[in-house]
């Protein structure tokens, strides 16, 4: 039996990290969407016009245990790519000095990725929408703020170059030798 492969593409918002995962095709991989646009969706139409900053731990905490489902699901495929890790959480609170809820820090501990793709921000591509509330500028923060909180659970994060799409996949396929 071959072992899971768990790779995360993550970065600020707007980096590319979506585009790069529908773009994703082989028969081996199995790519999981983003959850937080949908949650944050869903505070959105309750008038929560700004979820993260008016419920930050119920939010994160949302978005966690959606990531964590995920990270734990079950495939066929033995090589799984998340469009943002759990650890991701953390890097959102600690932006903010929110103190990290004590389970999302253990199962951060106890849940490891294989490598992180992590895109930098890219103000040629950066787009604010419904869900993608930040400036860019806050994108460059989130940005340090996950390198540094991988780094922090003992994980090292890749960079990917800025590129075409198809040359950013060719990076990360050659980077896990999937070519």
């Amino acid at each position: 039996m071959q072992l899971k492969q768990r790779f995360v593409i993550t970065g600020g918002p707007s980096s590319g990290k979506t585009s790069i995962l529908e773009n994703i095709n082989s028969n081996k991989i199995i790519c999981f969407e983003e959850v937080g646009r949908k949650i944050i969706s869903k505070y959105l139409k309750k008038n929560n016009l700004n979820p993260f900053l008016n419920s930050p731990i119920d939010l994160s905490n949302e978005i966690f245990e959606l990531r964590l489902k995920n990270f734990k699901k079950d495939s066929k495929k033995n090589i799984h790519f998340y469009d943002r890790g759990i650890h991701d959480v953390v890097a959102y609170l600690k932006l903010y000095n929110i103190s990290v809820p004590n389970k999302i820090e253990k199962n951060c501990k106890n849940n490891l990725y294989d490598k992180i793709f992590l895109l930098p921000p890219w103000k040629k591509i950066y787009v604010n929408d419904n869900e993608r509330l930040e400036s860019f500028e806050t994108s460059i923060e989130i940005h340090s703020n996950i390198k540094k909180v991988y780094k922090s659970f003992g994980m090292d994060t890749v960079d990917v170059p800025i590129g075409s799409i198809k040359q950013r996949i060719n990076f990360i396929y050659n980077m896990i030798e999937l070519l």
